[in-house]
C-alpha cells in the first residue's frame, strides 16, 4: 500500500492507476496529513460492494425474523426521508 499527499498523487496518477489495475496495489491519498481517500482496483471495489450487500441482507434477515421488530410501512419511510 502506498500513501501519497494530494500533490504527489496528482503527479503520479497514471502510474498509480497502472499499479491498481495491474497488481491491485492500493493508494491512500492524504490531505493535510490525513487519509481522505483511496484508489483501489475494480476487483476490490466489487468485493467491497458484495460485502456491503451481504451485511445489508444479514441485517434485513435478522430484522424480519425478530418478532419484536415493528414493520415500517413504505410510505412512512418515504416521509422520513422527505421523498413525499
Amino acid at each position: 500500500m502506498v500513501r501519497l499527499n494530494e500533490q504527489s498523487f496528482v503527479s503520479e496518477l497514471s502510474q498509480r492507476l497502472d499499479e491498481a489495475e495491474r497488481t491491485g496495489e492500493r493508494t491512500i491519498i492524504q490531505r493535510n496529513g490525513n487519509d481522505v481517500a483511496a484508489l483501489v482496483s475494480m476487483d476490490e471495489l466489487d468485493l467491497l460492494e458484495k460485502l456491503e450487500d451481504f451485511i445489508d441482507l444479514s441485517e434485513a434477515e435478522r430484522r424480519l425474523s425478530d418478532p419484536a421488530e415493528e414493520p415500517l410501512p413504505y410510505e412512512a419511510i418515504r416521509e422520513r426521508l422527505g421523498l413525499v
